[in-house]
């Protein structure tokens, strides 16, 4: 689970920091604000609006995934549930990695960057040689700190299908 969620939480968290630090981003601080929501949210209230979203037979999500013609049911199938595991991981984790790596974006010395655009660097390559190098060590504090508390992660499989899936009993 450590070894799927980990890196899930990490890709969103630093994706959405860097998106969203982006001053190209119109209403980038409501925007970020909004974005720390899960985070504000007690555990029980996130996870349960999931589980409800997931149900099978009621919830949106099972719905348009059975409308194609994809059989999820996060009670009886263990992938199924799994994923939904990480899901809901991601969603709760995924502000405090968004958070530190903010901060660490807004750390870096705009000098930098701008002569690195004087010395003709793409965006990529700004990103890749500069930001990243200087961001590293956060967000690989950041991201230990996530592995601690995943495996911890007992209350996400609790309260979402009561500790994990159940086999169908096959009667011969």
């Amino acid at each position: 689970f450590v070894l799927t969620s980990v890196p899930l939480k990490v890709a969103v968290g630093v994706a959405l920091a860097f998106l969203f630090s982006s001053e190209l981003i119109y209403g980038r601080r409501v925007m970020r604000a909004l974005l720390l929501i899960p985070w504000a949210l007690p555990v029980l209230l996130s996870v349960t609006t999931w589980r409800m979203f997931m149900a099978p037979q009621m919830g949106p999500l099972w719905a348009l995934l059975h409308s194609v013609g994809v059989d999820f049911n996060i009670y009886n199938k263990e992938w199924d549930a799994f994923l939904a595991y990480n899901i809901v991981e991601m969603w709760l984790a995924y502000p405090f990695i968004m958070t530190v790596t903010m901060a660490a974006i807004s750390s870096v010395p705009r000098e930098l960057l701008e002569s690195a655009m004087v010395d003709g660097a793409s965006a990529w390559q700004r990103f890749r040689e500069v930001m990243l190098p200087l961001t590293a060590r956060p967000i690989l504090f950041a991201s230990i700190l996530t592995a601690g508390a995943s495996l911890q992660a007992f209350m996400v499989p609790l309260l979402i299908n009561n500790g994990g899936p159940t086999k169908e009993v096959q009667f011969l």
